[in-house]
This record gives C-alpha cells, sequence and structure tokens, in this order.
C-alpha cells in the first residue's frame, strides 16, 4: 500500500475511534432521564474500541505492545445488544430492565472466553503471532474469515431485530411524532446492516482474489 493512502487511512480510523469515544463519554454524562442515551453510549464506545484494534494492527502499533493482543475484540459483542436496547428504550419508554435481559451478555463473556488463550500466551509467542497475522505467508481461507468474524453475523440479528421492532412499533404509535422517531430507527438500524455487509464484504472480497 502506498505510504500516502497509508497516513491517510489511518488518520481516518483514528479519528473516528477518538470521536466515536468522544461521543460514547459525552453521551453518558448528558444521559440524564434519558436511560437510552447510556446504552447508546456503551454502543458508541464499543465500536470505537473494534476500530482503534484495526488501527493498531493497521499502523503495526500492535508490534510494540503484544500484551494488546486480542484485549479489544470482546467488546464489540456488547454492540449488538446495546443498539437493539437503545432501539427499545426509545421506542418504548415504559420499557423495564429485567434479570433476564442480561443473557444478552453471554456473547461478550463468550468473546472473552474466545481470546484467552491469546491472552496467556508468553511475549515471545504473541510477538510470533502478531507477525504472522501482519504478514501472513498465504491467504486466509473462507473458513478462516467467517469463524474469525462471528461477532459481524451476531451484530446483523440484533440490528435486523431492532429494525424489525422499529417497524412494529411505528405500526402501533399514534403520534405522529412518535411514527417519525420509529422511522428514524429504522434508518439507523438500516445503516449499520449495510456497515456490517460492507464490511463483511471486503474481508471476504480478498479472500476471493487471494489478497493475504
Amino acid at each position: 500500500m502506498h505510504p500516502a493512502t497509508q497516513q491517510l487511512l489511518s488518520f481516518i480510523l483514528g479519528a473516528a475511534a477518538l470521536h466515536g469515544l468522544f461521543l460514547g463519554v459525552l453521551l453518558f454524562i448528558k444521559s440524564g432521564d434519558a436511560p437510552e442515551r447510556r446504552v447508546l453510549s456503551i454502543a458508541l464506545s464499543a465500536v470505537s474500541l473494534y476500530l482503534i484494534n484495526y488501527l493498531i494492527f493497521f499502523t503495526g502499533l500492535i508490534r510494540y505492545f503484544p500484551d494488546w493482543l486480542g484485549v479489544l475484540y470482546p467488546w464489540i459483542f456488547l454492540t449488538g445488544a446495546a443498539i437493539y436496547f437503545f432501539v427499545k428504550q426509545s421506542l418504548a419508554p415504559g420499557f423495564r430492565w429485567r434479570v433476564l435481559h442480561t443473557l444478552h451478555l453471554l456473547p461478550f463473556v463468550w468473546g472473552w472466553y474466545r481470546i484467552y488463550s491469546l491472552l496467556v500466551l508468553s511475549p515471545e509467542q504473541k510477538r510470533a503471532l502478531i507477525e504472522w497475522f501482519l504478514n501472513p505467508e498465504e491467504v486466509f481461507s473462507w473458513e478462516m474469515v467467517l469463524q474469525g468474524n462471528v461477532h459481524i453475523f451476531l451484530l446483523l440479528v440484533y440490528a435486523i431485530a431492532a429494525r424489525q421492532l422499529a417497524i412494529r412499533e411505528e405500526k402501533v404509535q399514534e403520534l405522529a411524532e412518535n411514527r417519525a422517531k420509529a422511522r428514524w430507527m429504522q434508518r439507523f438500524s438500516l445503516f449499520f446492516i449495510l456497515l456490517l455487509v460492507f464490511d463483511l464484504g471486503i474481508k471476504l472480497s480478498f479472500v476471493f482474489v487471494k489478497i493475504p
């Protein structure tokens, strides 16, 4: 990749990650009597950590911080549930949290379980694995790409569920303002779905054209 292109992409990734973290913290602080903002702040922060994970690999910084290998990965599993409950709380003010809802944290727990084997590696083993990731000797297989992006399929399920919820809520809302809010949530969910499909499509296209 041309150095100028790499610098530009690094800047975009860094700016997006920092902006997302800033908005996440701001929303949490300014949530007040709007609990759905706290949930949205979790989603924004988790996505930002996901982008930072991309950034430290893309720039090669992970070589100097091998202990960060895998640490930022599990947080993306919070995003799906956070977006779904953001839509839920926004369109159903009477919604109340229940103990059963903690089951939505299971993917997050599973994410930590999945990378536990990386966390316990020695620094030398982590560095060797990082070098393999950054300079693979062969193209990743379809199976490796799909297994490495399980979180995208999970996020798609939540995003589709959030969109269907917004569609149902629009039909039962009596006030025009509430119907407009439901339509905005539909567009919000659809944008997230398209973003996920785009992300997965890029990764699969690299396998298809046999680019490491």
